[in-house]
């Protein structure tokens, strides 16, 4: 007896895989790993269960690690910047206390 395949909407195929409409769409055309719909009626087309568990099962799982090099120095940087903001604002504000009492003080 033949197996009867589950057939999924191309929207909520695309859904499946994280895609938006237009990236599915694209990759359909450009990735030849990408599954390939099937006609289900004028105009219709589904994905068949079976060809999207495979494509996701064989993509290279994403690599979380550390940051990259240059990300970490970017980020000191704008932490050296921010504190270096607050050394000049405690400047300024001191500078405009010592105006503020010699203006009272005439």
């Amino acid at each position: 007896m033949e197996k009867i395949e589950q057939l999924i909407p191309r929207r909520r195929g695309y859904k499946m895989l994280g895609l938006s409409n237009t990236t599915g769409w694209r990759r359909e055309r450009q990735d030849r790993e990408f599954p390939k719909p099937v006609a289900i009626g004028p105009g219709r087309f589904a994905f068949k269960l079976s060809d999207l568990q495979n494509y996701i099962n064989t993509r290279p799982a994403a690599v979380i690690g550390p940051k990259p090099e240059r990300a970490l120095e970017a980020q000191k940087a704008a932490h050296e910047k921010r504190r270096r903001i607050r050394e000049l604002e405690a400047e300024l504000e001191r500078e405009r206390r010592k105006i503020h009492e010699g203006a009272e003080a005439a």
